[in-house]
């Protein structure tokens, strides 16, 4: 059978003392992980790559350069403790329409002292013609992904806050002979920390810990999801807090390595603009081939957005963020969140 797809804050008064403790064990984690990732980056590929995909529109806008600045439910996927820096009860729901719809939902509260989301995440394949050897119609499927989740952040002193995710993956390649559901889990866990000097502010994170458990048919395995380890720092030029440069590095477990660099800039209390950059491995050796023909370092892939920028406008309780994204040979792919807080 063939497939061809038709496109129709609380802060916390409580002990200081867990920080340490926490950071240490993340920055354990997070080394082992960088010291395995050149063995898992030649090591086949990963499984279920839809649970990577993040719909946020603020984080889209800034390329993916969000660790360090991230502060509410659209760092679920990149780094949860961003959501240790909310206050407040909030709704959030964002959409991403390219080749397949890419969504979320999220709804954070104050809870156990800290800060508990409640997510979902989505990606709809739209109406897939399946067909036979000879390119016979056969039918018709709808391909689909659910990711739901649950966070948890805390804020532990004034510099410190962590933050973890458990979810799950659905997956369904539709209702055809011999189809099943696949089903996965994973674990995302970050830190935050801001030291006395208020102008910087670093992020750390390791996302996707985990794996397939079942196959979609009987005939395919299971494996290993798509881990990565991020790091990022944001900085206010000069103690300008209404300018925030960030730069983010990501070490995927079965791809190149990323660098991704944005800045944002608060215009007004209700509005503000931002814009970022992504670059590979791949993405500058074919950089350096271009620059130096000679060298004949042969043409790859590389990292699909190349360029990003986007806008927050706020008017009361309501938050509506928007980027617009260039990926190569796609062109323009659109991100909205829509956001509704309830102090």
């Amino acid at each position: 059978m063939y497939l061809i797809p038709v496109f129709s804050k609380d802060s916390g008064s409580h002990t200081f003392f867990g920080a340490p403790r926490f950071a240490a064990t993340l920055a354990v984690v997070l080394a082992l992980c960088a010291q395995a990732w050149p063995q898992f980056s030649s090591a086949g590929t990963a499984e279920m790559t839809g649970i990577a995909q993040v719909a946020a529109a603020r984080p889209a806008g800034l390329a993916g350069a969000y660790s360090a600045l991230a502060d509410d439910a659209s760092g679920i996927g990149i780094n949860p403790a961003g959501l240790a820096r909310e206050s407040g009860q909030h709704f959030s729901g964002s959409v991403r329409p390219d080749l397949a719809r890419v969504g979320s939902v999220a709804y954070t509260r104050p809870a156990y002292g800290g800060r508990l989301a409640l997510s979902a995440s989505y990606v709809d394949y739209d109406e897939i013609v399946a067909t036979d050897e000879n390119q016979n119609v056969t039918g018709t499927l709808r391909p689909f992904s659910l990711y739901p989740a649950v966070s948890y952040a805390r804020a532990l002193g004034e510099r410190w806050r962590w933050g973890t995710t458990v979810k799950a993956a659905h997956e369904s390649l539709g209702d055809f002979e011999g189809s099943r559901p696949a089903w996965g889990a994973a674990l995302d866990a970050g830190i935050q920390y801001q030291p006395a000097v208020r102008n910087l502010g670093f992020g750390a994170s390791v996302v996707n810990l985990g794996r397939k458990l079942n196959g979609h048919t009987g005939t395919d395995g299971t494996g290993p999801l798509p881990g990565m380890v991020k790091g990022g720092v944001f900085y206010h030029p000069r103690g300008r807090r209404q300018l925030a440069l960030v730069a983010d590095v990501e070490l995927p477990f079965y791809s190149a390595p990323v660098l991704a660099l944005g800045g944002e800039y608060r215009v007004l209390s209700e509005w503000e603009l931002r814009a970022g950059t992504r670059w590979d491995s791949d993405d500058m050796r074919n950089l350096y081939g271009w620059l130096n023909p000679s060298a004949d370092t042969g043409e790859r892939g590389g990292e699909a957005v190349k360029l990003a920028a986007g806008t927050t406008v706020r008017v009361g309780p309501v938050g509506v963020d928007y980027a617009a994204q260039w990926w190569r040979e796609l062109g323009i792919v659109h991100s909205l969140t829509v956001a509704w807080s309830i102090d």
